[in-house]
């Protein structure tokens, strides 16, 4: 009895030439799988790069305000 090589083209006792949908999808989901690692990581980047934007930003409007108020206050 030859060995079973699940790459073959003709089809086994009861395979009917089906794959079965693991083998069938298993590049496919490796691909999917390292995409979607790639775009978790690349979100996380961007994520903490707009954090550090936005803190950057909204620190500067705030020690503006306090400007404002201080020389409203100081000013007569």
């Amino acid at each position: 009895m030859p060995e079973h090589n699940p790459n073959q083209s003709t089809p086994r006792d009861g395979d009917h030439g089906h794959h079965s949908h693991s083998q069938h999808h298993h590049h496919r989901r490796t691909y999917e799988s390292s995409q979607l690692k790639n775009n978790n990581r690349f979100s996380k980047k961007r994520r903490k790069m707009i954090s550090n934007v936005l803190f950057i930003s909204l620190s500067i409007v705030a020690a503006l305000i306090m400007i404002a108020v201080i020389w409203l206050y100081t000013v007569e």
